[in-house]
């Protein structure tokens, strides 16, 4: 999910290149330090999953969530399907995980299975001060209420472990099983923007309307539920 402005006080999504996934340019995979980085973004549990700030091992699953068709169909930003893709972008999530945010990678408590990425990524590049919320999810964890669930979980930790008083996320138009899932996790006021040069619809969260939510994500309704691919 990529996100609006703070206080909603822009029209349009003006955001610089780096402030989501890194634009994906053939490049000599650079040299990272993805797993050193990792103490410094922490592990976080729900009752079934469990996020981990994704790392070298990884690498595997994410090339696999990429490739897959109908999870790509609708993403916004970039797209680490091969090798030297996913070498940039843990680059990339080595040096926000220093700062205690980033991607982190969601498995199936017990049997590990890997259900998809969360993001919580700066807004502006190089700017922490309002960061957006996102997910894109495995096939696995579409139906049964994972993805929200560790959904939940993340946001809490952004608004009880970080600190943060506001989330911004946003989704393709035509993704309704993202609008669903960020309703059930209390985002509102859904407003058009621009995003990478896309359309998008944009979703804001704070820390008042979750808590009045008790920290947990609100019953799925009929045909709602799942995070889908929402940025």
């Amino acid at each position: 999910m990529a996100v609006g402005p703070e206080g909603g006080k822009s029209s349009s999504l003006r955001r610089r290149r780096g402030a989501h996934v890194p634009a994906l340019h053939r490049q000599r995979p650079p040299r990272h330090a993805a797993d050193r980085a990792r103490v410094r973004a922490e592990v976080i549990l729900s009752r079934r999953t469990v996020l981990t700030p994704v790392g070298v091992h990884d690498a595997g699953d994410i090339i696999a969530l990429h490739r897959d068709p109908r999870v790509v169909a609708q993403l916004i930003d970039g797209i680490p399907d091969e090798p030297w893709k996913v070498s940039i972008y843990l680059d990339w999530a080595a040096k926000l995980h220093a700062r205690g945010i980033g991607p982190w990678a969601a498995r199936r408590q017990g049997d590990g299975r890997f259900l998809g990425l969360y993001t919580l990524t700066p807004f502006n590049d190089g700017d922490d001060d309002l960061l957006e919320f996102g997910g894109r999810l495995a096939r696995a964890a579409w139906p049964g209420g994972l993805s929200v669930e560790a959904g939940a979980a993340l946001i809490d930790h952004a608004f009880e472990g970080l600190g943060r008083r506001e989330l911004v996320s946003a989704h393709h138009p035509d993704n309704r099983a993202a609008a669903a899932a960020l309703a059930r996790l209390g985002f509102g006021n859904p407003a058009p923007e621009t995003v990478f040069g896309r359309s998008a619809i944009v979703h804001r969260l704070d820390v008042a309307t979750w808590r009045a939510l008790g920290g947990r994500a609100l019953p799925p309704s009929r045909g709602g539920g799942r995070m889908g691919e929402a940025r």
